[in-house]
C-alpha cells in the first residue's frame, strides 16, 4: 500500500489469500500486489472512513519447473525472445534506499543444487521461454537447454549433468573471504549460503563475518555436506570508528581460524575498534597455532584516498595511500614498519593479502593498485601471499569465485589437513584464478618456493573448460614484466630466465572475455575476465639464503604507472 509514492503498510496474506491491514487515514492509495514468479498488480482505491472490502483481486499464472534432484550444479536462467531474466526467492517487499532497490542477499536469477535432500525440488517461473546453463564451478563443464514454461504446468528440467573435465592433483579449492546471514549487512541464510558453495565446485569455505566469529560446520553437517567440503570458521576484522588514536580506521582484515567461543561477546572476536593494524595482528598471534591474518581489498575500486574499507589507501595514521615507488622507511610508508612497544608487532605483519576480490574483479585499478604494493613490499623483504577470494554476501554475487588454489598433500576434503592447508598459505604455495588452472615451475621448484640456479626454465602450463578463455601468459622478474608469451587452454610454454641476483618471479595468464566465443563466460563470470596469477617463485643463484633485491634504481612501470600495466 502506498500513498504520494512512498511505503505506507505491507501485509502477507493468509494461506487462502485473505489479508487485511490499517491505513493511516481515509482517502486515495495504490494497491501492488506482488507474488513469486513476477506477478504484479496495482490498483488505485479510495479507502473510505468505515474501510474497503477490496473483493478479489486476480494475478496472472505461472508454471513450474521440476528440478534436477541428487547432483549439486548452479542453473543460471536467462529470459528468452522478450521474457525476462527471472528472480528467485524475492522477499517482495519491493524496498528502496535514495530510490534505488534494496536487492535482499538471496535473490538471485540462479538455482544452486547442493545435491541434497534439502535441496528445492522446484521453483516459480512465469510463462515464457528461457535459456538454462548448468555448471559447477571453474573445474566444470557447462550444459545448457531451452526450456518453455507455460501457466499451470509442471515442466522437468532435463539438462545434462556438468562434468569436472579441470584436473588439479594435489590442489584445492578455496574461498578464503565469505559472509553470510552472521554479518551486519547480509540475511543469507546459512543452509543457502553452503548450498551455493557446493553448487559452485568450493572445496573450502572460510567463513569471515564482520567482527563475528561464526560455525557454519553444524549446519553443514545437518545438510549432509560433511566430508564433501570444509569450513573453516574465521572472522573479518572491521574497523569502522575513526578515532585520534586511528583517523582513518584500519580497514578490512580476515583472520583464521577461529574457534567461536559462545560466551565471550561476538564470539571471541579480535579488537577491531580505535586501534592500529597491529593490535588485531598481535591477538591473533597471541592465540598461538598456525593461524592466517589477511589483508582485504586494502585499494578501492576507485583511486579515494579517504575509503575507509581499504587500509592502503590511508594507512590509519597517516592520512596519505602507501606509496609503492618509495622505501618503507619514507614517509608515508614508515608507519609501517613501527613496532608496537608491548608486542613488536608492526602494521605491515600481515600474512596474506588479496589481490583479487569478487566485489572488485581482476585487471581494474584495485588490482593493478593492490599488486604494485605487493610488489614494492616482497622486493624490500616484507612478504605475504596473495589470494584471491570472492567476499560474496549475497546470492546475486558469486562465491568460489574469483578463488585461491592452495597446495596440499591431499586434495580430497574429507581428508584435508588443515594445519598443512593453513601452511601452505602462510608459504605462499597457492594460485588466485577466475577461470584459467595455472601452473608455474622454476626448474622443479613451484609458488612459494626456493631454487638456487643462476639459469633456469621457467615452465607454464594452463587449462580450463571450455567456457573460460585463454590468450596470454605473462612473466615478471623482480616485479617486472619480462615476457610475454600467447598461450592457448590445455597449452604450455617453456621460458629461460637469468639471474644476477636474489629476485623473485611471478606469471599471470588472461583471456579476453568480450568476444562471441566468451559469452559462456560473462553470463557464468560476471563483471570479470578469464584470469590467474602464481605467488612468487624465490630465487637464490648463491645459494646462502635468500635477501630482498630492494626498490631498484629504476623502477618497473608496474609500480611507477601501475594502471596503465
Amino acid at each position: 500500500m502506498s500513498r504520494d509514492g512512498q511505503a505506507t503498510t505491507y501485509a502477507r496474506p493468509e494461506a487462502d489469500g485473505r489479508f487485511a491491514f490499517r491505513v493511516p487515514s481515509p482517502g486515495g492509495y495504490e494497491l501492488r500486489v506482488v507474488a513469486s514468479g513476477g506477478r504484479e498488480v496495482r490498483l488505485p482505491v479510495e479507502v473510505a472512513a468505515e474501510g474497503l472490502a477490496l473483493g478479489e483481486v486476480a494475478l496472472g499464472g505461472v508454471g513450474r519447473v521440476v528440478l534436477p534432484r541428487g547432483h549439486a550444479m548452479r542453473l543460471v536462467f536467462q529470459g528468452l525472445d522478450g521474457t525476462r531474466d527471472p528472480d528467485f526467492r524475492d522477499d517482495l517487499l519491493g524496498l528502496s534506499y535514495g530510490g534505488d532497490p534494496v536487492r535482499q542477499s538471496a535473490l538471485s536469477s540462479d538455482i544452486s543444487l547442493a545435491g541434497t535432500e534439502d535441496d528445492p525440488a522446484s521453483a516459480a517461473l512465469p510463462p515464457g521461454r528461457y535459456r538454462v546453463l548448468a555448471t559447477r564451478g571453474l573445474e566444470w563443464s557447462v550444459e545448457e537447454t531451452l526450456l518453455d514454461v507455460r501457466v499451470g504446468e509442471n515442466t522437468p528440467l532435463t539438462i545434462g549433468l556438468p562434468r569436472r573435465t579441470v584436473k588439479t592433483p594435489g590442489w584445492i579449492l578455496a574461498d578464503l573471504h565469505v559472509h553470510a546471514a552472521g554479518s551486519f549487512d547480509s540475511t543469507l541464510p546459512y543452509r543457502e549460503r553452503l548450498r551455493s558453495f557446493a553448487a559452485m565446485g568450493g572445496e573450502v569455505l572460510v567463513a569471515t563475518e564482520h567482527d563475528n566469529v561464526v560455525d557454519y560446520r553444524p549446519t553443514a553437517n545437518a545438510m549432509g555436506l560433511e566430508g564433501r567440503m570444509r569450513v573453516v570458521p574465521g572472522l573479518e576484522v572491521t574497523s569502522i570508528l575513526r578515532s585520534e588514536a586511528v583517523p582513518h580506521t584500519t580497514g578490512h582484515a580476515n583472520a583464521f581460524p577461529l574457534l567461536p567461543e559462545p560466551f565471550v561477546h561476538r564470539g571471541g572476536a579480535l579488537t577491531s575498534q580505535g586501534v592500529r593494524l597491529r593490535t588485531p595482528i598481535a591477538e591473533l598471534r597471541a592465540r598461538g597455532g598456525e593461524r592466517i591474518f589477511q589483508l582485504n581489498h586494502p585499494r578501492p575500486v576507485a583511486t579515494v584516498d579517504t575509503d575507509d574499507e581499504s587500509f592502503l589507501s590511508h594507512l590509519a595514521i597517516a592520512g596519505r595511500p602507501f606509496d609503492p615507488t618509495l622505501s618503507l622507511d619514507q614517509e608515508p610508508n614508515r608507519v609501517l614498519i613501527e613496532p608496537d612497544p608491548e608486542t613488536g608487532v608492526r602494521d605491515v605483519d600481515f600474512d596474506a593479502i588479496e589481490l583479487l576480490n569478487g566485489a572488485t574483479g581482476p585487471l581494474n585499478s584495485a588490482y593493478k593498485q593492490t599488486r604494485a604494493d605487493w610488489f614494492s613490499l616482497l622486493l624490500q623483504g616484507e612478504r605475504s601471499t596473495g589470494t584471491a577470494n570472492s567476499d560474496s554476501h549475497r546470492l546475486g554475487r558469486l562465491v568460489a569465485v574469483p578463488a585461491s588454489f592452495v597446495r596440499v598433500p591431499d586434495d580430497r576434503p574429507a581428508r584435508l589437513d588443515e594445519a598443512a592447508f593453513f601452511g601452505a598459505i602462510l608459504r605462499g604455495e597457492l594460485v588466485g584464478s577466475t577461470g584459467p588452472f595455472l601452473t608455474a615451475r622454476l626448474g622443479k621448484v613451484g609458488p612459494g618456493g626456493l631454487i638456487s640456479a643462476r639459469e633456469a626454465t621457467l615452465s607454464i602450463a594452463v587449462d580450463a573448460p571450455d567456457w573460460v578463455p585463454v590468450a596470454e601468459a605473462r612473466v615478471y622478474l623482480n616485479g617486472a614484466l619480462v615476457e610475454t608469451r600467447p598461450i592457448e587452454r590445455g597449452g604450455s610454454v617453456e621460458v629461460p630466465l637469468a639471474f644476477e641476483g636474489d629476485a623473485f618471479v611471478t606469471v599471470e595468464v588472461e583471456g579476453d572475455a568480450t568476444g562471441d566465443e566468451a559469452e559462456r563466460y560473462r553470463v557464468l563470470v560476471p563483471n570479470s575476465v578469464p584470469f590467474a596469477f602464481t605467488n612468487p617463485i624465490f630465487v637464490d643463484p648463491d645459494g646462502n639464503g635468500w635477501e630482498p633485491p630492494g626498490l631498484p634504481a629504476e623502477l618497473p612501470p608496474t609500480l611507477t604507472d601501475p594502471l596503465a600495466n
